[in-house]
């Protein structure tokens, strides 16, 4: 079931529902670099971690200029409105995780933030 983007626009609380695997999510702060002399991939400084429990009826979570807003049926959704338009985009349980760039802080460093799901173990 996917969830429709005017929906999406509509959520004012973490919509979580019908998850079997997915049992909460990380969320890491840190920096990434972006070519030049820093071709590192993403170094975390701090995270945040977060059970489906608590994410039920949470105020969607900014990640830099997108909102986290559901977990249904194993997908995390993120939402970002830019040019006057919705945009979302998921990632699924058999996915890993996703990172959002955000501002330069050296010519070839950015901010960045990771988002994972955190998966039941056998």
């Amino acid at each position: 079931m996917k969830i429709p983007d005017d929906k999406m626009a509509q959520l004012q609380q973490i919509l979580v529902k019908d998850n079997a695997c997915v049992v909460g999510l990380k969320i890491s702060h840190g920096y990434q670099g972006v070519g030049g002399s820093n071709s590192s991939g993403f170094q975390s400084e701090s995270c945040q971690e977060y059970t489906v429990e608590q994410l039920e009826g949470m105020a969607p979570i900014r990640v830099l200029g997108t909102e986290i807003c559901a977990l249904v049926n194993d997908v995390l959704y993120f939402r970002r409105e830019a040019a006057g338009q919705m945009q979302v985009h998921t990632i699924a349980c058999n996915e890993g995780g996703y990172t959002v760039m955000g501002d330069s802080i050296g010519y070839d460093t950015v901010i960045a933030v990771r988002v994972d799901l955190l998966l039941k173990k056998d």
